[in-house]
């Protein structure tokens, strides 16, 4: 598996790289390419804030960008130095860097592309038109966006130090996830949520093909095209492949991550959660809790201000809105 790790010099560059390799199997990953991309037409073509002479003033007039482009892709390619059988390769293009990381991921047929967002505190989200906005919508691979985590103080960050709001959990929930199936199901003995079986066939025919592929093979849809992505009606979110309850509206917020967001179940077990470690990383997969179809993944710890400070992230075409009467 090729997986491209995009630096634009900053730390926050550096943290995705880190962030990505604390659940990346280098065992299923054969070749990094660490790249970076110089401007040539911007004021400052390339800041590198990470490397060891970042911090020594330089004269504009004797400024190389290449030689600072390079250092930070060496300091990126360094968090890899440990990985023995994964082949990491230092790349440096010029031009725009949303189009030139898309090329990239294209030519070397990658299937993972890992970047940052907000990368200098200008935002925490991946705002319309910025280049992660971009490389999501364009790039002919998943692209794994690490947000910044947000600095809280006071009382919000006493709140979110609290206990958490969903006390009868039965596993932690993230895309650290050591468990096969992370959630059981507890309801109460007679109150078992009714399981759909159905054969291949009965899906194909029930399901559009694009339904299929999500729901049933596990696809996922284009980011920011989805029917639900930035729908605030309020109602309740059920699987479309059984009809059952799966979200409701008061548990859906605005992650600018490209797919319906939502910090919490309408019930624990109306889900399953799965691990999974397809492209070469762990991950925690949501299927319905009724017809074990593939709603999408849930991650946790990216710094959103919920009470939960989870985020499912599921593809529309999984849900039907009933909107409330």
């Amino acid at each position: 598996m090729h997986v491209i790790i995009a630096t634009d010099g900053s730390k926050q560059s550096l943290r995705a790289a880190r962030y990505f390799k604390t659940f990346a199997d280098e065992e299923k990953i054969t070749e990094i390419s660490v790249l970076a991309v110089i401007r040539p037409l911007a004021s400052l073509p390339f800041i590198d804030e990470i490397s060891q002479g970042a911090k020594a003033p330089v004269a504009m007039e004797k400024q190389s960008f290449r030689a600072a482009a390079a250092a930070a892709v060496d300091v990126v390619a360094a968090e890899f130095a440990d990985w023995q059988d994964t082949v990491v390769r230092k790349k440096i293009r010029s031009g725009t860097p949303s189009t030139e990381i898309v090329r990239a991921a294209v030519a070397g047929d990658a299937e993972l592309v890992v970047m940052a967002s907000g990368s200098r505190g200008l935002s925490e989200a991946v705002l319309m038109g910025s280049t992660a906005q971009r490389v999501q919508y364009a790039a002919p691979c998943p692209v794994l966006v690490v947000r910044p985590t947000p600095v809280v103080s006071g009382r919000s960050a006493r709140r979110r130090r609290g206990p958490p709001q969903h006390p009868d959990r039965s596993a932690p929930v993230g895309i650290s996830g050591r468990r096969t199936v992370l959630h059981e199901l507890n309801r109460d003995e007679g109150d078992v949520m009714a399981k759909v079986s159905k054969t291949d066939q009965e899906w194909r025919e029930q399901l559009s093909p694009a339904e299929y592929a999500v729901l049933r093979e596990g696809g996922t849809e284009r980011p920011f095209t989805g029917e639900y992505t930035d729908t605030e009606t309020e109602g309740v979110y059920s699987c479309r492949a059984c009809g059952v309850e799966l979200f409701r509206s008061t548990t859906k917020f605005h992650s600018n991550c490209g797919w319906p967001s939502f910090y919490a179940p309408s019930q624990d077990d109306n889900v399953n959660l799965i691990e999974d470690r397809s492209m070469g990383m762990v991950r925690t997969e949501v299927r319905c809790g009724s017809c074990d179809s593939h709603l999408g993944h849930v991650f946790e710890g990216e710094g959103y201000p919920t009470p939960t400070d989870q985020r499912y992230c599921i593809n529309s075409v999984s849900l039907t809105l009933e909107p409330q009467n």
